[in-house]
């Protein structure tokens, strides 16, 4: 099945208070709050293949659509958003705002494997930039799927996709037009047994990197978020933060700080654990289902990166206090993840 990797742009309705932007910290900077969760779409949340009539879960969207208003969000980020549920999510979301959506489009591979998408008939799922602020400049840019890696020659489903990174200039008030690019991104899953993710989160990263230093470089603030599946401490993040991890002082080339890097004052990489058991939460809808839940999550798999050319040390000082939040998301494996920073004009 070709799918066209075009991003689908929309925008709610005309802009009205709802999309008023949030003061400025210092005049010329401008505090962005950005939200970004995985809210496992598909067939985790109520869509399948073979019943293609079934409509999006609303739990999940709705949780969004809370922390969006909640925390006055201005750029929202999400991954596995399955088409019918970008449709459901722009139809309730806050009027003024812009979306985007880019699929992870199914390659032949997937059909030749006897695979089928876990949407409801229009796909796959996919990744979503929103913001109540104009986009502009949206693109897609695909990342390496490791089809010529050992664990990728026999039936791996993960290498039967592609991996996009969907992309938007957003039209931050008081920055200069073009001065923010933001990203919503999703790596590959899984560990050898279940996929290659191992050797080719690495490569993904560095694409991510090559992509966003183009942009640094050209004087840009840079917002990249998402499911990156790697631990803070994980090789594959070495080229993006701008933080060494421990035991590894050459690591941590990149150029970003990420909202939760913090700790007792001094920048670490780390933060509040974001990824739940996927066997033991409430959006496993088998009903005859008798786990319990289970209400911790067990590790950080989420980011929100700020590129560090335009924004000043994301550190846990009494000034910063509340600016970053994980919000427990009972119909998804992944919490939503929100913070708030300040970009330099």
């Amino acid at each position: 099945m070709a799918v066209s990797l075009a991003p689908i742009t929309v925008l709610t309705s005309a802009p009205t208070s709802a999309s008023t932007p949030a003061p400025a910290s210092a005049p010329g900077d401008q505090r962005v709050t950005v939200l970004s969760a995985n809210i496992h779409g598909g067939e985790h949340n109520f869509g399948t293949e073979t019943n293609p009539d079934v409509q999006a879960n609303p739990a999940p969207l709705a949780a969004v659509r809370t922390v969006i208003n909640n925390r006055d969000v201005d750029i929202a980020l999400l991954q596995e958003v399955c088409g019918n549920q970008f449709q459901a999510l722009v139809d309730g979301a806050p009027e003024g705002w812009h979306w985007t959506f880019s699929k992870q489009a199914p390659t032949p591979r997937l059909t030749a494997l006897g695979m089928t998408t876990s949407c409801p008939s229009d796909g796959w799922i996919g990744n979503v930039v929103g913001s109540r602020y104009a986009l502009s400049a949206v693109d897609s840019y695909l990342l390496p799927r490791g089809v010529d890696e050992p664990d990728c020659l026999n039936t791996k489903r993960a290498c039967a996709f592609d991996y996009p990174m969907v992309c938007a200039n957003v039209g931050v008030t008081g920055l200069a037009a073009g001065d923010v690019r933001a990203c919503s991104t999703h790596l590959m899953a899984g560990w050898v047994a279940s996929s290659p993710g191992p050797e080719v989160r690495p490569d993904q990263t560095a694409r991510i990197r090559y992509l966003t230093k183009q942009w640094i470089d050209a004087g840009k603030s840079v917002i990249v978020g998402g499911d990156f599946n790697t631990a803070p401490h994980g090789d594959p993040l070495d080229v993006i933060y701008d933080l060494a991890s421990p035991g590894a002082p050459t690591s941590g080339a990149g150029n970003f700080q990420e909202i939760d890097q913090v700790s007792g004052g001094a920048a670490v990489r780390g933060g509040g654990f974001t990824h739940q058991e996927e066997d033991s939460t409430p959006w496993d809808r088998n009903p005859n289902d008798t786990v319990p839940y289970n209400p911790s999550a067990t590790m950080k798999l989420d980011y929100i990166f700020f590129s560090k050319n335009r924004t000043a040390p994301l550190l846990n000082t009494p000034a910063n206090a509340g600016l970053t939040a994980v919000v427990k998301n009972n119909y998804s494996d992944h919490e939503i993840l929100v913070g708030t920073a300040t970009i330099a004009n």
